[in-house]
């Protein structure tokens, strides 16, 4: 995004999307911590990539950067809830346009029981706190890391920092729902 620009009324608009976007978040986000359990189902990673492209492809686009997102339409489904597994990826996504650099890649791996979701870019890592039990940016700016990880262990699934050196990557681990 380019400031200033001239056009307020395009600016505004924007402004009330972020705001409606985010009030969605937040009630989404306040329904998922005060329900005790969740019904787990079938679930298409191709529906939560397609969401998650349409809602940051312009983000990275006016930070001047890509994000790449793999082809989903022959990985199998997996056992979670679509609106856990969409904030999870979301926070990693918004990690990395924060923090990263470079080209975004939102990708996936498939085994015989599980299907695993990443997020890597070509920033220069993670940080290291020796105060931390968890290392990485996502934790020393904020609640970011945390809650992900306590989104995708209420799927059943794990959070994993794969890389967190330079061009890092954080992987999404999900049990298929048919494994092979």
């Amino acid at each position: 995004m380019r400031f200033p620009r001239k056009d307020s009324t395009e600016v505004l608009t924007e402004a009330l999307s972020d705001i409606e976007r985010l009030e969605q978040t937040i009630a989404e986000l306040l329904t998922i911590a005060r329900t005790a359990t969740r019904s787990a189902s079938e679930l298409q990673l191709g529906d939560v990539f397609g969401t998650t492209t349409s809602d940051w492809r312009n983000r990275f686009a006016a930070a001047g950067r890509n994000l790449v997102v793999s082809d989903t339409r022959f990985t199998p489904t997996v056992v979670g809830t679509d609106s856990v597994l969409r904030h999870a990826i979301d926070v990693l996504l918004d990690n990395a346009l924060v923090h990263g650099a470079g080209d975004v890649h939102l990708s996936h791996l498939v085994t015989s029981d599980h299907v695993t979701a990443s997020v890597a870019d070509h920033g220069p890592g993670f940080t290291h706190n020796p105060n931390q039990t968890t290392p990485g940016r996502l934790r020393e700016h904020g609640f970011g890391l945390p809650l992900a990880t306590r989104l995708i262990e209420s799927l059943p699934g794990r959070l994993v920092i794969r890389s967190a050196a330079e061009h890092p990557r954080v992987d999404i681990v999900l049990r298929r729902s048919d494994p092979a």
